[in-house]
């Protein structure tokens, strides 16, 4: 992944789950070379999620996306971790390995994150 951008697996195109349904359980396992945010949301946030990068929120010590793009789980400056999804509600989601952590106005060029991840459907 390179510096300053971000990649989606989507469980649909990239996994060919069609829909996920409430209550099934996937294991989902990251590793980075350097830190990124780790979310999982639901696909029809990713036209306000391609477009607005992350902020830093000083109050909550904690990096906020846009409103509208409402993570279902969301992991900040990850090199290395293991979570289990467990789906609230039928629908569409995508793992999102995020990138564009950087202060307002600056521009990130550095190497590219080399990210490793596998998911597996638990039950």
């Amino acid at each position: 992944m390179y510096a300053g951008n971000w990649k989606q697996i989507s469980f649909t195109a990239d996994l060919g789950v069609e829909y996920l349904y409430p209550g099934e359980r996937y294991e989902v396992n990251i590793e980075s070379d350097q830190p990124i945010n780790v979310l999982i949301v639901r696909d029809n946030v990713m036209s306000l999620f391609k477009t607005n990068p992350p902020e830093w929120s000083t109050n909550d010590n904690e990096w906020k996306y846009y409103p509208g793009v409402e993570p279902v789980v969301q992991f900040d400056e990850v090199t290395r971790k293991t979570f289990v999804l467990t789906v609230p509600e039928l629908g569409r989601y995508s793992l999102l390995l995020d990138g564009r952590m950087s202060p307002q106005g600056v521009f990130v060029i550095n190497d590219a994150a080399i990210v490793d991840y596998v998911i597996k459907k638990l039950s």
